[in-house]
């Protein structure tokens, strides 16, 4: 009889399991790399990295998925020598930065958010779960988990990298654990959010420097639907030089200009961020006010998506 009864609750799982969708935007994940121009590799389901489906991971291989949500059995797509790893570093941080994170949810499937980072340091070689394992984010809620994944949109969230932790080459690794199925609690009991769930991940490649290493500046944080950050050339000013009244015997040697400055950054001029709010498409989100107050304080303030007063 309890085998009928589980055999008929896996049977409801997977007719209730329609299919939720997400991505890591900020930092791109390697699926996701193509929408900001950064890579030729388009994929046009990098919302769907749920390791096959959860029939694929729960009922056929016990759980177990690729790190980046590829299929278990493969092909692992998304993991070193796959067709989107191709060893893009996407972002450039600090050690212990306070780091934004952006995930897309475009199907609701409830469930939590998880952050993992591990310094591959080689971009030819898969990184692994254990190494993972090691660093589980904390986000500024002191928390590991956020839990209020409670409707579609982008969720902007931040964490804190490890101090001390620099890399050449780290993988940052975003793990949905959806809540929408029902199943078997610890107790043995049956309740939605318990037992196997669907899962989505996400991989990005980003390097960690040095609070001591002096490297150009990469911008760090993505507007909420800016298809590419806005690149602009700053030449740096030089003085002319000083006019004389008449010829004299002194000769006056005019500075040499610098080499030009190539930055990542928005065309919009640095404000105070405290009358600044989101617009358009975000307008009336507070999570993208947030957004914007904290990013046009830094000159990142992208004219679709914000308005300072």
């Amino acid at each position: 009889m309890d085998h009928v009864v589980l055999g008929l609750l896996v049977l409801c799982t997977l007719l209730v399991s329609v299919s939720g969708h997400g991505r890591l935007l900020d930092p791109p994940s390697r699926s996701s790399m193509w929408r900001f121009g950064l890579s030729s590799a388009v994929n046009y389901n990098d919302n769907q990295l749920s390791c096959g489906g959860f029939a694929n991971q729960w009922m056929y291989h016990q759980g177990k998925c690729g790190v980046c949500g590829d299929p278990y059995q493969g092909p692992r797509d998304n993991e070193a020598g796959g067709r989107f790893a191709k060893g893009i570093i996407g972002r450039r941080y600090v050690e212990g930065q306070t780091i934004d994170l952006v995930i897309e949810v475009t199907a609701l499937h409830f469930g939590f958010f998880e952050f993992r980072i591990c310094p591959n340091n080689n971009v030819s070689s898969p990184v692994s779960q254990a190494c993972l394992d090691q660093h589980l984010l904390v986000l500024s809620d002191g928390k590991t988990q956020y839990t209020e994944v409670t409707a579609t949109g982008r969720y902007l969230l931040e964490a804190q990298l490890p101090q001390g932790l620099t890399c050449s080459q780290c993988v940052i690794q975003w793990k949905w654990h959806t809540g929408n199925n029902f199943g078997f609690g610890p107790d043995g009991r049956s309740c939605k959010g318990c037992g196997p769930q669907e899962e989505f991940y996400g991989c990005a490649d980003v390097t960690i420097i040095s609070k001591t290493t002096s490297l150009p500046q990469v911008q760090t944080s993505l507007p909420p639907n800016t298809p590419r950050p806005v690149v602009i050339t700053r030449p740096t000013e030089t003085q002319p030089p000083p006019v004389t009244a008449k010829p004299t015997t002194t000769t006056t040697t005019t500075p040499v200009p610098t080499t030009t400055e190539t930055v990542m950054t928005s065309s919009v001029k640095p404000t105070s961020g405290s009358g600044c709010r989101a617009i358009n498409l975000w307008a009336g989100n507070p999570t993208l006010d947030k957004w914007c107050i904290s990013n046009c304080a830094k000159g990142n303030c992208p004219s679709s998506a914000c308005a300072c007063s």
